[in-house]
């Protein structure tokens, strides 16, 4: 019997060649959406998975509350660690951890490296996450505070395939450490992110601490720790709590969470956080899939059932011949899953060629081998299948249930039948609706921020790092550099709009808050609101010919004053408690709002303070059309002053919008799937109507004998589609509305959710509908009558 149901399938798709081919290609195209994004959730949900002890780790964030202040940070102070490790018996293992960030010279004889991958840490580091293989020696590599562990990666860069072990390096020509250990390099599901790690108390040579990481009491470091299996996390919280309120008690009100290590990928809106994960855009991106596999599935019932009313009398004859209806009804779903077999199989064929176009436009890189991701595959498969037996099950009900006294009289109309393919192209023409006007609604928010004023130039600057004999020297490396004009000005900053800033506790005098209040401070010199052509609101910047004096002055921004000022700035002071810099300094000037971070984000309370000395990056103005001078100029400039260190470059405007790379990523697949989900449903459509016009024929033919014009048939054939259409953007907007304003919610400064956008949407798919359809039914209605008649 599967020999027969075999030779009558493969003669059905030989017969009907071009539904074959639609069907084949709607499902493989819907397939391939839903296995891409399928295996990019897996990737997304891997995140952590990999550490043995994941479900015991907590990363400490302090919640500040008051006044101006209420959010979350991932920084706290160097002496919690060990403090939480001694007092709290829940606490098995504690540990600080510090990315140094900006590039670090590497250097071991001759060779050199510039790496932005060195992180230092305490020695339970190791023993709480699994990136390092377990010791078999028993001894912990960072046990000593010279050593340094480095990924293969790194080694191989630096020492090609020589061993590393027992190797010296020197970081940035003055800190001296020995390899003890080589680690694989960390996977990308991580949070962390490094290349080299090395021991917590070198933090204080490295920075120019004048007192130990413990005695210091800035916020500078995250802090990890792992609890024992039975322990009440509220209960060790609250222990946190006390030992912070011991050790640092504040006016403002405090709160401390310890955050999962699983839950640390997908949380969003904590200060000084890398993690890019979004819940939000990984659901929008699932339903896509799904409403595309679903426009897939649309497209395959309707034109199965379309097709096979023509196998009526077939059917009709098989039943008089002794066929049960569920024998009939297994021939039309055999047919449906052997077309989602061979659909499965191209779109895994296609998943191989569009991963690496993936991650070479989109940087998003999807692991998938048939080895090691046999278990994916087997799923892959399995939704294939599914696929076809969701597609397949109604036709084959449907056709099973003819009754063949009717059908052999050539009674083969289906009013359910009807009703359920109407509500199939509904739903198609919704689905599509939904689709492309949620695509323009995230094209306008990502095109909103990037064209967003911003307060400061972001475009024609540089950025570069700023090593020790260009910081020493400021005045003679900013003359070499301007002096043929195609460099504007330069600057020294610890950090430029869009990436990391610095987080420190003051003290308010004169103000409307006194007390400790966490504050973010961006370190630099006299020239950097010129550099990025930022605005002063009132008072005045540091002077640059008064470099000592500077030091005794800050300058804050609008956002500062609201929050914390009286109407004269001048009454103020601050001080600064992170431990170095404590003497007391009178506000001098005050700055408009300018965004140094996301728009996801409003604007927040900011210091500026006189620090050349820390300030490690340089940023440079370029003069307009001189990019490729500049360029050169500051190579020369490099070569001269800092020989013995690579230089590397970057541009502002790309450092900041790398932030909104989780956004960009969205937009572009939505409009990937969106118009493969649009071209699925026009295909299903367009051979739908064919068919349908097909069957009206003989009575299209009648009613131009009896005088309807060209005209007046085309009315006829396409007012039911739209009907349709018009119903699909009612059903839609509402929709549209909510979901966007959710996804909206998370940005701080958002387009609005305009009804013009969804009534041009619907427009659209209106015109594509009528083109399709008029195409088809301007071929039937320009016909001529007699062979219409002549039809049977």
């Amino acid at each position: 019997m599967f020999k027969v149901y075999l030779k009558i399938i493969l003669r059905n798709f030989l017969k009907e060649r071009s539904f074959v081919w639609i069907n084949l290609i709607g499902l493989s195209v819907g397939l391939l959406c839903c296995f891409t994004i399928l295996l990019y959730a897996r990737k997304e949900l891997a995140y952590e998975n990999f550490h043995v002890n994941k479900e015991h780790i907590y990363r400490v964030l302090p919640r500040i509350q008051g006044g101006a202040n209420d959010y979350e940070q991932i920084w706290t102070p160097a002496w919690l660690a060990p403090s939480a490790k001694n007092k709290i018996p829940e606490i098995r293992l504690a540990s600080r951890y510090i990315h140094l960030g900006s590039e670090q010279l590497i250097t071991h004889e001759n060779q050199r490296m510039l790496t932005d991958g060195l992180a230092l840490a305490d020695p339970d580091f190791l023993h709480m996450f699994s990136f390092t293989e377990p010791f078999t020696s028993g001894m912990n590599p960072l046990s000593d505070p010279s050593a340094l562990i480095v990924s293969r990666s790194a080694a191989y860069r630096m020492f090609g395939d020589q061993s590393p072990i027992g190797k010296t390096i020197t970081l940035n020509g003055s800190h001296v450490f020995t390899i003890k250990a080589v680690f694989t390099d960390v996977p990308v599901e991580s949070h962390l992110q490094f290349e080299m790690l090395g021991h917590f108390q070198r933090i204080r040579e490295i920075w120019g601490m004048d007192t130990t990481p413990e005695e210091n009491t800035s916020w500078n470091f995250a802090t990890y720790l792992m609890t024992t299996p039975q322990a009440d996390i509220s209960a060790v919280q609250s222990k946190v709590l006390n030992i912070f309120e011991e050790r640092a008690p504040r006016k403002n009100q405090r709160t401390i969470r310890l955050q999962s290590l699983n839950d640390i990928h997908f949380t969003q809106g904590i200060r000084r956080d890398n993690a890019d994960g979004n819940w939000t855009s990984l659901i929008a991106l699932c339903s896509v899939a799904v409403l595309v596999v679903l426009i897939a599935c649309f497209n395959f019932t309707n034109l199965m059932t379309a097709k096979a009313m023509r196998r009526a009398k077939e059917i009709a004859v098989r039943k008089i011949s002794g066929a049960s209806r569920w024998l009939i009804a297994l021939q039309f779903i055999s047919e449906a899953l052997m077309l989602s077999v061979f659909a499965t199989v191209l779109a895994i064929g296609m998943l191989e060629g569009l991963l690496p176009l993936l991650r070479h436009y989109l940087d998003i890189s999807i692991p998938f081998t048939y080895t090691e991701h046999g278990p994916w595959l087997g799923i892959m498969i399995g939704v294939g299948v599914l696929t076809g037996l969701i597609a397949g099950f109604y036709p084959a009900w449907v056709l099973s249930s003819f009754e063949p006294a009717r059908t052999i009289k050539g009674v083969t109309k289906l009013p359910v039948a009807n009703k359920l393919r109407k509500g199939l192209v509904l739903s198609q023409f919704t689905v599509s609706i939904i689709l492309a006007s949620c695509t323009v609604i995230v094209w306008q928010q990502i095109n909103h921020m990037k064209e967003f004023n911003l307060g400061f130039q972001k475009e024609q600057i540089i950025v570069t790092s700023a090593p020790g004999s260009l910081r020493e020297k400021p005045e003679a490396v900013r003359q070499q550099l301007t002096n043929d004009g195609s460099i504007i000005s330069v600057t020294f900053a610890n950090s430029v709009p869009g990436n990391a800033f610095s987080h420190g506790p003051y003290e308010i005098l004169g103000g409307t808050e006194n007390g400790r209040i966490s504050i973010n401070t961006i370190y630099a010199d006299a020239e950097y609101l010129k550099t990025l052509n930022i605005a002063l609101s009132e008072g005045r910047y540091f002077y640059p010919e008064h470099a000592a004096e500077n030091t005794d002055y800050y300058v804050v921004n609008e956002a500062f004053m609201k929050a914390y000022g009286k109407s004269d700035f001048q009454t103020m002071r601050l001080r600064s408690l992170d431990g170095n810099h404590d003497k007391p300094g009178s506000i001098v000037g005050v700055v408009k709002d300018f965004h140094y971070a996301s728009l996801k984000s409003t604007i927040a309370p900011l210091v500026l303070r006189y620090a050349p000395a820390e300030s490690w990056r340089m940023i440079i103005r370029v003069a307009p059309q001189q990019t490729k001078q500049a360029i050169t100029k500051l190579s020369s400039v490099w070569q001269t002053m800092a020989p013995e260190i690579p230089m590397t470059y970057r541009f502002l405007d790309e450092v900041f919008d790398k932030q909104y790379k989780q956004e960009d990523r969205l937009h572009h697949l939505m409009i990937g799937f969106s118009a493969l989900a649009i071209l699925i449903a026009g295909l299903g459509l367009y051979s739908m109507v064919a068919y349908y016009n097909e069957q009206r024929t003989k009575e299209i033919g009648i009613r131009k004998v009896l005088g309807a014009t060209i005209t007046d048939v085309l009315y006829l054939m396409s007012r039911d589609y739209v009907g349709m259409v018009v119903l699909a953007n009612i059903i839609s907007f509402p929709l549209i509305y909510f979901m966007m304003n959710r996804w909206l919610d998370d940005f701080a400064y958002r387009v609005a959710v305009r009804w013009e956008i969804m009534a041009i949407t619907g427009i659209l798919t209106l015109g594509l509908t009528l083109i399709m359809v008029g195409i088809q039914s301007w071929r039937t209605a320009s016909a001529n009558p007699i062979h219409a008649l002549k039809y049977e």
